[in-house]
């Protein structure tokens, strides 16, 4: 079979393929990952400006220290195309190095504050600071919003999943997100 045909094919079946998978490591900007459909923008956090940004909230030093503690990474999506994509958290997945790790959710979270006495209007505060679990992204919206790991010194990769035209559709936007660091 001639080259020409086999590329032709290859092309056919990325081009017709449902899933979509994007490593924006070739991307350019390290912190910001974009196909014709969606953008994301990737920033971490060291635990000084988390633990300042919640200080200046009135939080206490008790849940302060506890932040220190964990990984912020904050992420701000936005749907560049012409139809909703659908996000669901709890599908995208987190490796440090070579290991999954497992996101700390808001129940996770919700649970901590409340063993450690923390009061509701510092939770809520805290909640809405958080990457919504789920949202549809109508054309042109964004959403930012922290997503909370364990610290680690390893490269974190996030493989973020997008569906789009309706939820749980076949046709899927992958995001492979490479190299991005906890800041210390």
């Amino acid at each position: 079979m001639p080259v020409k045909t086999i590329l032709a094919i290859l092309l056919i079946i990325l081009v017709i393929s449902p899933i979509t998978i994007i490593n924006p490591a070739y991307a350019g900007n390290k912190n910001q990952y974009e196909s014709e459909n969606i953008r994301i923008r990737v920033i971490p956090r060291s635990p000084q400006q988390i633990a300042a940004f919640y200080e200046a909230r009135g939080f206490q030093k008790n849940m302060l220290d506890k932040i220190k503690q964990y990984c912020f990474i904050t992420i701000y999506v936005r749907n560049k195309g012409k139809h909703i994509i659908w996000h669901d958290l709890g599908k995208w997945t987190f490796q440090a190095g070579t290991k999954k790790i497992q996101r700390i959710d808001r129940h996770q979270l919700k649970q901590t504050w409340q063993k450690m006495g923390i009061p509701l209007p510092h939770q809520s505060t805290f909640r809405w600071t958080l990457l919504p679990e789920q949202l549809d992204f109508r054309p042109e919206e964004g959403e930012g919003g922290n997503i909370v790991l364990p610290a680690t010194n390893e490269n974190i990769r996030i493989t973020s999943q997008f569906n789009l035209y309706k939820n749980n559709s076949d046709d899927i936007v992958k995001l492979i997100l490479d190299n991005i660091q906890c800041k210390k």
